[in-house]
């Protein structure tokens, strides 16, 4: 016998839920994209320490990882508005009624 909560219909995700995930996927891309584009950098710098590559194009590719590092950044932070603005409008702010 299956109970009402775990019928197909009733398998909706609430919520805080898919806020969390959000959280989670917003997390993920901040720290994610630092730790690439930190270890991306420190390629250039060691390609251009040793002479691989020149100042115009180093400069340039530090420029782009910079541009890209803060799309990740902005991205990210819309991702956590947009969890915390959807927490926010699904709860009940609503006040009880009095019982007179």
């Amino acid at each position: 016998m299956t109970t009402p909560h775990k019928t197909p219909r009733n398998r909706s995700i609430p919520p805080w839920r898919w806020a969390w995930i959000g959280f989670a996927l917003s997390v993920i891309i901040w720290i994610g994209s630092t730790v690439y584009f930190q270890r991306v950098q420190q390629f250039a710098d060691i390609d251009y320490e040793t002479g691989g590559m020149e100042y115009a194009d180093y400069a340039q590719l530090t420029r782009q990882h910079i541009r890209y590092a803060m799309v990740c950044k902005a991205i990210s932070g819309i991702l956590t508005l947009g969890s915390l603005v959807y927490l926010v409008s699904q709860s009940d702010m609503r006040r009880g009624r009095r019982r007179d």
